[in-house]
């Protein structure tokens, strides 16, 4: 054999091996093709690239999580919260302004002014306040009050529905004044010191129930 062609031949079996190896690393990059599929096919049931992207969300299509709720709602949900941990969850309960009834059942309580307004500071003090509401009717306990009897006297004097004496009493007089009053403003003619009627007689008069606790 010649030097030529032995040259030719180990030439050819280099070439041969070079091939071999090529192939080998091509189908280990490459996934198997599904059988029957050919390139440029796609699977039944299978969205293709485009519509695939179709159904992915933006970015600005994430939903919010569901912590996302606003000053106000979470103040309001952590007042709620205090207030019924204190023993006024029966005024909470009430189908209107269930809210408003809770903050002037526990201003009086506290002896404040009232306003029946949520407010920051008072859910400031509801969070170092460890006493419990005291038991029984709110009205029992309002009415007791002489100080806030005259107070309820003093306004539905100025509205023109009390004209009896600033006694500082649940007397007839003032019962009839309340009941003129609550059949004005569209509520059942209780004449009772009720959470309702004093935050509407709060809101009619647009003014505060000043009174002393003693």
């Amino acid at each position: 054999m010649t030097p030529f062609r032995a040259r030719l031949i180990l030439f050819a079996i280099m070439a041969l091996l070079l091939a071999t190896a090529g192939n080998a690393l091509l189908l280990q990059e490459r996934p198997a093709m599904p059988r029957g599929l050919t390139p440029g096919k796609i699977l039944p049931n299978q969205p293709s690239t485009f519509e695939f992207a179709q159904t992915m969300p933006a970015p600005s299509q994430a939903r919010p999580p569901s912590s996302g709720l606003s000053q106000e709602a979470r103040f309001q949900i952590a007042l709620q919260r205090e207030l019924a941990s204190h023993g006024y969850a029966d005024q909470l309960h009430a189908a209107k302004d269930g809210l408003r009834f809770a903050v002037i059942a526990y201003e009086f309580d506290k002896g404040l002014a009232l306003t029946g307004e949520p407010a920051e500071k008072l859910l400031e003090r509801l969070l170092f306040d460890l006493n419990q509401a005291p038991k029984g009717i709110f009205a029992d306990r309002a009415e007791a009050n002489p100080q806030l009897v005259m107070e309820v006297q003093k306004t539905l004097l100025g509205l023109g529905f009390f004209r009896g004496t600033l006694s500082g009493r649940m007397d007839e007089w003032t019962e009839g004044a309340v009941k003129d009053f609550e059949r004005h403003r569209g509520l059942p003619p209780e004449g009772r010191l009720t959470e309702a009627t004093l935050l509407e007689l709060i809101n009619y008069s647009g003014r505060p129930l000043q009174f002393s606790s003693g």
